[in-house]
């Protein structure tokens, strides 16, 4: 059987992974990435999309998510 995602891409709830630290740096990550987006998307003047969005942000500043301290 196969489960499900919301469209947010969040996992359905109580999934097993909620509350671990692979998860909480996920949710700090999308939501960086979310505010990356919003603000190259203005600079910009239009939607630059999440897939840019996310490769742009993980060139400038996925390093520090990948430090061990994060």
């Amino acid at each position: 059987m196969k489960q499900s995602r919301s469209s947010s891409g969040s996992p359905p709830e109580g999934f097993a992974l909620e509350g671990t630290l692979l998860f909480k740096r996920w949710e700090a990550m999308k939501q960086e990435i979310l505010l990356h987006k919003w603000y190259e998307s203005e600079r910009r003047g239009y939607d630059i999309g999440w897939e840019k969005a996310c490769i742009d942000w993980q060139i400038r500043h996925g390093r520090r998510f990948r430090s061990p301290g994060g």
